[in-house]
C-alpha cells in the first residue's frame, strides 16, 4: 500500500457560487478558487466555507445526491453579504479570515470520549478587516463577540489584527456562544441581530518586530529552572535580580521581516501597571474633563450630547525573548503540527522552513516551493498485543501552485515518500483543529483529514500508510512490499522462465517462493 488519492466529495452549484462571490467566469487552465479567496473546512468536512471580499458561501454536505464511491456533494445552504461600513475613513469591511468550529453538546463536553463525538452545532467565524470579528451559526443567524484557539491544554480561540494578538478563553467563548444560540433559537428570526456580550481575553502586542505576517500561539511553554536561569542572564544580564521559581507563560510564534522569525513570551497572570502607565491615565482623564468644562463655559452651559465612543482595551506589550534573522528573508505564514513540537513557515525566496518549537531551531529547509500550501497528516500505528507502546508518525504535505505537485514528506529527517502530480491547480484544505467546546482537554491529535480541492469543485483525501514514515534499516513490512513489486514485474517478464526469477528471486535476498 502507497499513498494514494481518493476523491471523497465535489462541490456542486459552482457557476451559482462564482456568482455569488463576484468571480468572473473561469476558463480553461485557471484556478478553481482565485488566491483573494478564502477557504475554511469542518474538521469532520461536512461543512466548507468559501469568501471573497464582503461575502461568504457555506455549503453543506448532501449524501443523498452523491454518486457511487464519490462521497457526498456539497450544495450552497446560503449566502450572507457583510454590507457594514467600516469606521475608519467610512471604507467597506472586507472578509480577511474565516474558520469553522464544531462545538459539542452541553452532555458531551463533560466527557473525555467526546472527542470522536457528532458536534451539536457549527460555528463559523469571520475576521473583518477593520478588526471586528462575527461569530454565525450554521442556520445563518449572528452574533457579534470574538475569537481564539488552541487545544492542546485548554481550548482557545486567537485572532491576529496587524500586530497585535488576543488569546479567548474556549469554555466561556463557547458557553457564551450556545447562550446566543438559543436565545434566537427562541426569537426564530433568523435575520435577528444578537446583543453585544463581554468577553474575557488577553491582548498582548507584538512590539520587537518590524513586520509581521502571521503567527500562532504554541500554549503554555516548558519551564524548568535552567532555561529560567538561562533566560534571566540572557536577558537582564549575570548580575539581574530573578525570581526563585521560573513563571508560567504563554509561546507565540510570529513570522515577517526584522526578524524572520520572532520567539515571544507573555507571562501569565493579571498585568501590572507601573508608576508611568498611571500617571498617563490620570492625565488623560484630567485633561479630557478640563476640555469639556471649558467648551462648556464659552457656549454658554449647554452641553452638546457627543456619541459615546467604545472603549478598546489596551494591548500589553509583548516581548521577543530571540529569533532568527535574516535581512534578505521575510515570512509569510506559518503552520503549527498537530503534536505542537515544529511548526513549517513560507517565504517570500520560495523556501519551505521547518522549526522547532522549543529550542527555535530551523531543523530542515527545501528550495522551490514558491507561493506554497502546507498542511500535516498524524498517523499512528495499528495496534498489537506485543506492544505497549504505539508510535505516532508525522507528515508534511505541501502543495506547489507553481509546479503543480502535491508532496509529501516523512518528518523529520526523513525522505519525499511521495509526490502527485496534478493537472490543473487547486487549494489545500487543512483544518488544525478538532472538536470544540469541551471541558475536558483533548489530545494534540489531528481529527480532520487533509483534502485538496482540485478542478470541477472534485474534493479529495490524501491517504498516507504508516509504513511510509519507517526507514529501510527498521522497516520488514517496507521491505517486503517493495520485493513484492518487484516479483510482480519479474513475473510479468518471466512467465514461462521460472530458472530466471528464482535467480533474480536470490539477488533480491528471497529465501523461499512458495
Amino acid at each position: 500500500m502507497s499513498c494514494s488519492l481518493k476523491v471523497v466529495g465535489s462541490i456542486a452549484d459552482l457557476d451559482e457560487i462564482w456568482q455569488d462571490l463576484n468571480i468572473s467566469k473561469r476558463t480553461e487552465g485557471d484556478p478553481v478558487l482565485p488566491e483573494d479567496c478564502l477557504s475554511a473546512i469542518s474538521p469532520i468536512a461536512d461543512i466548507l466555507v468559501l469568501s471573497r471580499l464582503q461575502t461568504f458561501c457555506v455549503l453543506k454536505a448532501d449524501w443523498s445526491t452523491s454518486g457511487d464511491d464519490q462521497g457526498p456533494q456539497f450544495h450552497l445552504s446560503w449566502t450572507k453579504n457583510i454590507s457594514v461600513n467600516s469606521n475608519e475613513n467610512n471604507k467597506m469591511e472586507t472578509i480577511t479570515a474565516v474558520i469553522v468550529l464544531p462545538v459539542a453538546s452541553s452532555s458531551q463536553s463533560k466527557t473525555r470520549k467526546s472527542t470522536n463525538s457528532v458536534p451539536e452545532w457549527a460555528c463559523i467565524a469571520v475576521g473583518l478587516s477593520s478588526g471586528y470579528i462575527r461569530f454565525y451559526t450554521d442556520a445563518q443567524s449572528f452574533s457579534p463577540p470574538r475569537h481564539s484557539t488552541q487545544p492542546e491544554q485548554q481550548e482557545e480561540l486567537y485572532a491576529f489584527f496587524t500586530s497585535v494578538i488576543c488569546v479567548f478563553p474556549g469554555f466561556p467563548l463557547f458557553s457564551t456562544l450556545k447562550a446566543v444560540r438559543n436565545q434566537l433559537t427562541r426569537v426564530q428570526d433568523t435575520s435577528s441581530t444578537a446583543a453585544d456580550t463581554p468577553l474575557t481575553f488577553s491582548k498582548w502586542r507584538l512590539t520587537d518586530q518590524h513586520k509581521v505576517s502571521d503567527c500562532i500561539v504554541t500554549g503554555t511553554a516548558p519551564t524548568n529552572t535552567y532555561h529560567h536561569l538561562l533566560t534571566a542572564s540572557m536577558c537582564g544580564g549575570y548580575n539581574t535580580s530573578y525570581k526563585n521559581s521560573a513563571p508560567q507563560s504563554t509561546q507565540i510564534i510570529a513570522t515577517g521581516a526584522k526578524p524572520f522569525v520572532g520567539f515571544h513570551y507573555a507571562m501569565e497572570g493579571p498585568s501590572h501597571q507601573i508608576l508611568t502607565d498611571v500617571a498617563k491615565v490620570v492625565a488623560n482623564k484630567l485633561k479630557s474633563a478640563i476640555g469639556q468644562s471649558v467648551s462648556s463655559w464659552f457656549m454658554g452651559g449647554s452641553k452638546n450630547t457627543v456619541p459615546t465612543e467604545e472603549t478598546i482595551e489596551p494591548a500589553e506589550d509583548m516581548g521577543c525573548r530571540f529569533g532568527l534573522c535574516d535581512a534578505w528573508r521575510q515570512g509569510i505564514d506559518v503552520v503549527l503540527s498537530p503534536l505542537r513540537s515544529t511548526c513549517v513557515i513560507t517565504d517570500f525566496l520560495g523556501r519551505l522552513s521547518l522549526v522547532d518549537t522549543v529550542s527555535g531551531v530551523v531543523l530542515r529547509q527545501w528550495k522551490g516551493y514558491r507561493d506554497a500550501q502546507t498542511g500535516w497528516i498524524t498517523l499512528e500505528e495499528d495496534a498489537s498485543r506485543s506492544k505497549t507502546i504505539i508510535r505516532t508518525a508525522l507528515f508534511l504535505v505541501v502543495y506547489a501552485p507553481k509546479r503543480h505537485t502535491l508532496d509529501v514528506w516523512a518528518m523529520q529527517q526523513g525522505p519525499k515518500v511521495s509526490s502527485f502530480t496534478l493537472n490543473q491547480p487547486g487549494r489545500l484544505l487543512y483544518t488544525g483543529h478538532g472538536l470544540m467546546g469541551q471541558s475536558v482537554p483533548s489530545k494534540p491529535r489531528q481529527n480532520a483529514p487533509l483534502l485538496f480541492l482540485g478542478d470541477n469543485g472534485v474534493i479529495m483525501e490524501l491517504e498516507v500508510p504508516f509504513h511510509c514514515i519507517l526507514t529501510e534499516k527498521n522497516s520488514t513490512r517496507a521491505r517486503d512490499l517493495h520485493l513484492l513489486k518487484k516479483l510482480r514485474c519479474a513475473i510479468r517478464d518471466h512467465i514461462n522462465e521460472e530458472s530466471k526469477l528464482l535467480e533474480e528471486a536470490k539477488e533480491w535476498g528471497v529465501n523461499s517462493l512458495r
